[in-house]
């Protein structure tokens, strides 16, 4: 059986995320969702990769 490739799989994900994501952006409220808005979203990204290293550091919750 032929499985696709790990890559190619990651990117498909990664495309279908973003999709996700603009959809959201375009339909929900904003307070419905609130790390789909772009300003946001990076934020979100970096917070949750500090919490992911050091979870007992971080001086405020998120």
């Amino acid at each position: 059986m032929h499985t696709r490739s790990k890559r190619y799989v990651r990117r498909q994900r990664g495309r279908q995320k973003a999709a996700d994501r603009r959809a959201h952006a375009k339909y929900a409220p904003s307070t419905y969702a609130p790390s789909t808005r772009p300003e946001n979203r990076l934020a979100f990204q970096v917070a949750a990769g500090l919490k992911k290293r050091w979870p007992n550091v971080l001086p405020f919750s998120i």
